[in-house]
């Protein structure tokens, strides 16, 4: 989003997730959530698992940085993919939708996921069997980032906000928008999605119903958000197209 960046999170700044298995068997109906760190050296991660238009973006970061944070990402999500569909991690092979949200290319794959990164941390949703977006965001001074929250936010949102003290606004203004980052990245539209036109919790730890305008590519009357435990540094959320029965979170 466009506002001053966070320097990366030091390791006791994380949430405090149990490491998870990426072999473990994802049963339907559940949302695996994985959350790792991008700085600092990989040993998990090979380069050569990255497809050429990968190594091709990743050339084109003027930051040396940036480069490492989307390698790392990228190497993250293949380990989680090729454990889900058993293949290796140079395998996992992507299409693009036409607004760029991805999805594995493979025939009959059913697993869906979503990627997100911020402050040098990646989180990704794995999904068996629904569609699933997510996103994460390092909490971070805003004064509301000149008008983000008017443009972006609906009515209802914005009094929520105004209605927080002032010392929780940036946490509550975070929330909100990882909030609508999810649903947008579920339907895959991205920020030209008309984001005031829908409504998300502030407070619902175990996830809302939200109602979408009808014109969204995936035809969706409502979804639901669900936010993450994700500590006092970060906000993270994920939507679906319905409450699923858990959602997991782990550290990869």
């Amino acid at each position: 989003m466009l506002m001053a960046r966070r320097p990366p999170l030091s390791p006791e700044q994380l949430p405090d997730w149990p490491v998870g298995d990426p072999a473990a068997p994802l049963a339907p109906g559940v949302v695996r959530v994985w959350l790792w760190s991008l700085d600092g050296p990989c040993p998990d991660c090979d380069e050569r698992w990255l497809s050429v238009d990968e190594r091709d973006r990743a050339d084109r970061f003027h930051f040396g940085e940036d480069r490492q944070h989307f390698v790392a990402a990228r190497c993250g999500l293949r380990r989680l993919l090729a454990a889900a569909t058993g293949r290796s991690p140079a395998e996992v092979a992507f299409r693009y939708h036409g607004l760029g949200k991805p999805a594995l290319e493979h025939d009959g794959a059913t697993v869906r996921f979503n990627l997100s990164h911020s402050a040098g941390v990646a989180l990704a949703a794995v999904s068996a069997d629904a569609d699933v977006g997510a996103d994460i965001e390092a909490v971070r001074p805003t004064r509301w980032a000149d008008g983000i929250a008017e443009r972006y936010f609906s009515p209802t949102e914005v009094a929520g906000l105004r209605g927080e003290p002032v010392d929780r606004q940036d946490q509550a203004f975070f929330r909100f928008w990882t909030n609508k980052e999810a649903v947008v990245k579920l339907i895959g539209t991205g920020l030209g999605f008309p984001l005031p036109a829908f409504t998300t919790p502030l407070d619902a730890p175990t996830g809302a119903e939200v109602t979408l305008p009808k014109d969204n590519p995936l035809a969706l009357s409502r979804c639901w958000v669900r936010p993450l435990p994700t500590g006092e540094h970060l906000r993270g959320a994920v939507a679906t197209p319905g409450s699923v029965e858990r959602v997991e979170c782990f550290r990869l």
